[in-house]
């Protein structure tokens, strides 16, 4: 008998060409790959030293630091932003500024971008790399603000700024912004896998994802949570924590319709087995009083004695899933800590 592991030497001269012709495919369309991008390097390279130029921008004593920007494996946009930083003394002060900012800290688009002696190359790319450093802070509205004006067509890196505006969009529950950044990235060529593996996650959740849902709460009860964390305590955060109440509130009505349907339906399929006769009253009492559950108040949520809120939290996320239950809980939980001055 021929072993299992004995060479077939009818198939194996077709196999070992296939394999190797496979991997000499691999290897040319990797090697074209690097060389497209090694081309791509070396456009936005020149680029940006005729944007330099036609912004009047004196650079040719930095040459070497220049040059040596586009030699290391740092990305095209952040290569071009500090190309410009490297011979532009207000850009450097910008950078400076936004890497010594409080998160607490809200502020307009930076007049350098808005600054149109300076090549658009220059600013839209500085713009991204910007908007990404606040990302990274969790500055969401700030760097949403930046990539409005940033001109998608001048970016030296279309997917790195699609993938951005997407994922701050979503965050931000702007639900159309993001769907439409995701269209347009699955649209370019040679995106990177790790935007692609991102992006197909946020478009699932975004798409499965009712505005009424507990999904879109979550979202949005998320980004209160990211607000506090900021230390922000603006009026934003106010209207964001009723509308998430009048939200829950809608859904705790749905659920209370529900669970009260399904109770007549049982209660109908019940036949009673003592029945009390026509003619006798009957000896069961109540009050008449049906006790108060429903908060309409956010004021008045961390008034509540201590018991009370945490009976109503429980009342509250009785009937949601389990992955949303701990979190309107939580929601509520740092809601009672709210100061009352950040009360309407």
């Amino acid at each position: 008998m021929r072993s299992s592991f004995q060479p077939d030497h009818q198939t194996s001269p077709l196999l070992m060409f296939l394999t190797l012709l496979t991997l000499l495919t691999l290897t040319a369309v990797s090697s074209l790959h690097a060389d497209e991008e090694e081309n791509d390097r070396s456009v936005h390279h020149h680029r940006t030293i005729d944007a330099l130029k036609s912004s009047n921008i004196d650079h040719e004593s930095h040459r070497p630091e220049i040059d040596a920007l586009w030699n290391s494996p740092i990305s095209a946009t952040e290569a071009v932003a500090l190309a410009l930083s490297v011979c532009h003394e207000p850009t450097r002060e910008l950078l400076r500024a936004i890497g010594s900012l409080d998160g607490s800290t809200t502020g307009r688009v930076p007049p350098l971008l808005l600054d149109d002696t300076i090549d658009p190359f220059l600013r839209s790319n500085l713009g991204l790399w910007i908007a990404q450093l606040l990302i990274r802070r969790q500055m969401l509205d700030e760097a949403m603000a930046i990539l409005d004006i940033v001109n998608s067509q001048e970016v030296a890196e279309p997917a790195e700024y699609h993938f951005h505006v997407a994922l701050c969009a979503s965050q931000l529950s702007n639900v159309l912004r993001a769907i439409q950044s995701l269209d347009a990235l699955s649209g370019l060529s040679n995106v990177p896998r790790r935007y692609l593996a991102v992006a197909r996650q946020i478009r699932e959740e975004l798409q499965n994802s009712d505005p009424g849902s507990l999904d879109s709460i979550a979202r949005q009860m998320k980004d209160i949570g990211r607000r506090f964390e900021l230390r922000r305590s603006d009026g934003r955060i106010v209207e964001m924590e009723d509308d998430v109440i009048k939200r829950l509130d809608v859904l705790i009505d749905d659920l209370e319709r529900r669970k009260q349907v399904e109770q007549e339906q049982t209660s109908n399929t019940m036949k009673p087995t003592n029945p009390n006769q026509d003619d006798q009253a009957a000896s069961v009492m109540g009050k008449g009083e049906v006790a108060p559950h429903r908060l309409t108040d956010r004021r008045s949520w961390g008034n509540l004695p201590a018991k009370d809120r945490e009976r109503a939290l429980q009342e509250m996320g009785r009937d949601m899933p389990g992955p949303y239950r701990g979190a309107v809980q939580q929601y509520f939980r740092r809601l009672a800590k709210t100061p009352r001055s950040s009360a309407p």
